[in-house]
């Protein structure tokens, strides 16, 4: 993305939270600060995810469980991604997607 700001992001954003068909959607930089965080149901606080994402990160994880707002995900972590297929290189403003099944 061109841009750090994270209303646009979150903006811009949710059209790929509803084309994944995910109950929790973020969008982090490397350190794990959110740019965009969708969730299905309301009421789960971002500080908490954010918590969990920082650990997940921590801990070299792909996937795990977050609990939010009284029910467990699974949550599964991909790195993004810019450049050519032969050349990609990791984006430097937005480290992590997040998509989540609830169980």
């Amino acid at each position: 993305m061109a841009t750090q700001n994270a209303v646009t992001i979150q903006d811009a954003s949710e059209p790929l939270w509803k084309l994944a068909a995910s109950q929790v959607f973020v969008l982090a930089n490397p350190d794990g600060q959110f740019f965009a965080f969708h969730v299905s149901k309301p009421g789960w606080d971002a500080s908490i995810a954010q918590a969990d994402l920082k650990d997940s990160l921590e801990q070299g994880n792909e996937s795990a469980w977050w609990y939010g707002h009284g029910r467990l995900y699974r949550v599964f972590l991909w790195s993004i991604l810019a450049g050519s297929e032969g050349n990609p290189r990791q984006s430097e403003c937005l480290r992590s997607a997040i998509k989540s099944i609830r169980v």
